[in-house]
């Protein structure tokens, strides 16, 4: 479930606590401000002043060719100081020792004899007890381009600038005016107006938050340095804490430098363009934070140990979750900022594109927790669900979205969960105990989602039972009606048709809307190039399969459908909308969509007047019908049966997407008297197609044949339908079947008459029995749009 900057802060409980950790007061000096203490200190000891000025100088330099909205860095230039090596040992002289150390001023860009001089004033420090071993930086945390270790280096520096100090050894001033001046000053007067008090609450608040991180990565460090806990867990934790709080540093000196100047020469919006990429450090944390949590609670016990410092189970989460909520922070921030700016002023421009830059930062950081979320929900939903129908999820692609929808027909509703992945959308019900009770005498075997054989239905909590291919999703729309927000999905199949999800609000309908809109505009360029590959190799590409899929290849004149569940029979006839659209529909142009990137086409099509495009597409349009020409039985003035390929419904939706789908009408010719005195339907009538839906188990197949097709014909495609559809769920023996044939698996079909009966299918005439009675149900049935035969089928 994607979230947004107001869900980010908003679902986060804030714990109020006493603790002083929590509660402290925004320190009184930052990094910024001890670089500048540093600096005026280093500047008054003999030795040092060539160092500043060549670096004021050139810094003063740099500033005339760079943007005048970059600020300078006063940490940098210490930095850059005490890296010359030769520096700290001025500095260790500056104590008067009985034994000092060699200068050697000679400019040298070479960094291994940088560090010789380093190396000389550490063991000089740490042999003459000047500082004790663990307050001592390294050779490396010196030239580490890294706050984290740049903190250790002031410290060291700090505790020998002090021990001169206190022996009275540290002179005036070298350098006039000193380097602070060259910078500004952090001590903000007071703010006179609510502009000054907002920039006051965004420097305050960014320093005690840098403050709480920089405890938190103390807290961490304890417990790696007890050995709490394993470094894994600490890593799972934390996450990139370091990077964070290096980063965070660098951000604050920026906010430091632009809080104290004019409202007119601010830079915060140059500010968030510049460290923009730096805010990339959100993403594994943010990312990273509910597995964090929920380590805190599973390793409680073991962090109460360090309770004095931080309590584990109220404190911590608290502490952990403070990032996300200072980069949800920021757009408020800037936004209340430009509100009490005046337009005219340059720093109107700044702030709005500063704006435009921390939501964009925020919906990164966004995104890539709910990447994370959905990494979470895939991992589940492979748990959750046991019987996959032989589909493989690795195959789906990225999850997009997911959630509960009521999802209605024009004759049922029911609450589903929807997961919306890059190439598919799956449908998903809860089972209910009395699911688990009847998939205990099930049969059939489960595959799992590698289109292994899994667990039985009944240990899962989820039950797979529709899908629709992204490709095969035509256009989604908004239908609100009477405030409650409607999103509807029109999909082909042999026909367009449409379900309806019904959303819990408008932002949640427009998430979807947009989302599903962009994967089918994604699936049709994808369709666009690949019209352009040789009909053969696209045959051969296979993007989204069931992983046990026996043949790669089906002869024409057949609608290939995926696997279904059984809806339920109302009537003694499967209502063809019940129990969710998608399964009876849906399949019929995604599973060899997904298998050879087209569509089959009908045997004969071009006397049909198909059309292929990669896609099934509908018989043209004669002659426009209107909906007057059509009485309720279907039946034209001149006695003979009339059926439109689409209802008037269907029809409507059709002409409001696309020109191609409008309603055909073709004519069934006279029906006749058999030998036994019942009406069959003749051979030499028009080769229209007929809906077939084969019931095999528990599970619904579809596919589509024509009107005249023989008993034989009819046999053979209904038994290779169940050989696709039902492989990774069928136990094939020597009794059935014969290795590398395509010999029958002795199944044996019936349909239902309009008495309710199961009749044998034996012979062809059997067959036009079939349809006269699917024929006689749809005149009966005027809700009905095409003739569909139920076909119900057994293994001996």
């Amino acid at each position: 479930m994607s979230l947004n900057r107001g869900d980010i802060s908003g679902n986060i409980e804030k714990i109020q606590s006493n603790n002083v950790i929590l509660n402290r007061p925004a320190p009184t000096t930052s990094i910024y401000q001890k670089s500048l203490d540093l600096l005026d200190k280093l500047a008054c000891i003999d030795g040092l002043e060539v160092y500043f000025e060549d670096l004021l100088t050139k810094g003063q330099e740099d500033e005339k060719i760079s943007r005048p909205e970059l600020y300078r860095d006063p940490m940098q230039l210490l930095w850059e100081i005490l890296q010359q090596g030769v520096s700290l040992c001025v500095l260790y002289n500056a104590l008067k020792p009985a034994q000092p150390l060699p200068v050697d001023l000679t400019p040298n860009s070479s960094l291994n004899a940088r560090k010789k001089p380093v190396y000389a004033f550490l063991k000089a420090c740490k042999d003459n007890n000047i500082v004790q071993s663990s307050d001592l930086f390294t050779i490396t945390e010196l030239f580490k381009d890294d706050t984290n270790s740049f903190v250790k280096v002031l410290k060291t520096v700090g505790i020998v600038i002090d021990e001169v100090e206190s022996k009275g050894l540290l002179g005036s001033c070298k350098i006039n005016p000193p380097p602070s001046n060259y910078f500004m000053d952090t001590h903000m007067k007071d703010p006179t107006d609510n502009r000054e008090r907002l920039v006051r609450e965004f420097l305050n608040t960014e320093r005690k938050y840098v403050q709480d991180m920089e405890t938190l990565q103390a807290y961490m460090v304890e417990l790696q340095s007890k050995n709490i806990v394993s470094n894994n867990t600490l890593r799972c934790m934390f996450a990139n804490l370091y990077q964070l709080v290096d980063f965070q540093r660098r951000f604050l000196i920026g906010i430091e430098a632009n809080a104290p100047l004019p409202p007119n020469e601010q830079r915060f919006g140059a500010l968030f363009a510049s460290m923009e990429e730096g805010f990339s450090v959100y993403e594994p944390y943010c990312a990273n934070y509910d597995r964090a949590n929920q380590l805190t609670i599973a390793q409680g016990t073991a962090l109460s140990k360090l309770g004095h410092i931080i309590e584990p189970h109220y404190e911590l989460p608290s502490m952990l979750i403070k990032p996300i909520q200072r980069i949800c922070k920021y757009p408020l921030l800037v936004k209340a900022m430009l509100k009490l700016t005046d337009k005219e002023s340059p720093a109107y421009t700044d702030l709005e594109e500063g704006y435009l830059i921390s939501t964009r930062i925020t919906d990164r950081v966004n995104d890539a927790r709910n990447r994370e979320m959905n990494m979470d929900v895939v991992r589940s939903l492979e748990e959750r669900i046991d019987d996959w129908k032989g589909y493989s999820l690795a195959t789906f692609g990225e999850l997009c979205l997911h959630d509960s929808f009521v999802m209605s027909t024009s004759n049922t509703s029911r609450e589903l969960q929807i997961y919306l992945f890059e190439k598919i959308l799956i449908c998903c019900k809860e089972i209910t105990d009395r699911d688990r009770r009847k998939s205990k005498g099930n049969p059939v075997h489960s595959s799992g989602p590698n289109g292994t054989i899994g667990s039985s239905a009944g240990k899962g909590s989820l039950k797979l039972i529709g899908r629709i291919f992204l490709h095969s999703i035509h256009r989604v729309s908004n239908s609100t009606k009477l405030n409650v927000p409607m999103l509807t999905v029109y999909w082909r199949d042999i026909f367009l048709e449409s379900f309806n999800l019904k959303c819990r609000s408008e932002d949640q309908l427009v998430k979807w809307k947009t989302t599903i809109e962009k994967l089918i505009s994604v699936n049709k360029e994808k369709n666009i190039r690949s019209r352009d590959i040789d009909s053969d190799q696209t045959l051969n590409q296979n993007n989204v399969s069931p992983s046990n899929n026996p043949s790669s290849h089906l002869e024409s004149y057949e609608s290939d459908e995926d696997q279904t569940k059984n809806l339920g029979l109302i009537n003694g006839a499967m209502n063809r909308l019940s129990e969710g659209v998608l399964l009876n529909h849906a399949k019929s142009n995604s599973y060899d969509l997904a298998n050879r990137k087209t569509f089959d086409t009908y045997e004969s099509s071009s006397k049909l007047g198909f059309k292929n495009h990669g896609m099934m597409g509908l018989p043209p349009v004669p002659n426009q019908v209107t909906p007057g020409e059509f009485s309720n039985d279907y039946l034209g003035s001149n006695g003979q049966q009339r059926l439109p390929f689409l209802s008037r419904t269907m029809s409507n939706a059709s002409d409001t997407s696309q020109s191609e789908y409008t309603m055909y009408s073709a004519q069934i010719p006279t029906i006749t008297e058999g030998e036994n005195g019942r009406s069959i339907v003749p051979n030499q009538q028009t080769n229209r197609p007929f809906k077939i839906k084969v019931h095999f188990g528990s599970d619904i197949y579809v596919l589509a044949v024509k009107s005249n097709i023989s008993f034989m014909s009819l046999l053979d495609k209904v038994e290779r339908k169940v050989k696709l559809c039902a492989a990774p769920n069928l136990i094939l023996t020597s009794s059935n079947t014969t290795q590398n044939t395509g010999s029958s698996l002795g199944i044996r079909m019936r349909y239902m008459d309009e008495d309710g009966d199961l009749v044998l299918v034996a012979g062809d005439e059997d067959v036009q029995l079939a349809f006269e009675s699917a024929s006689m149900a749809i005149r009966e049935n005027s809700h009905s749009t095409m003739i569909t035969l139920n076909l119900y089928v057994a293994l001996p």
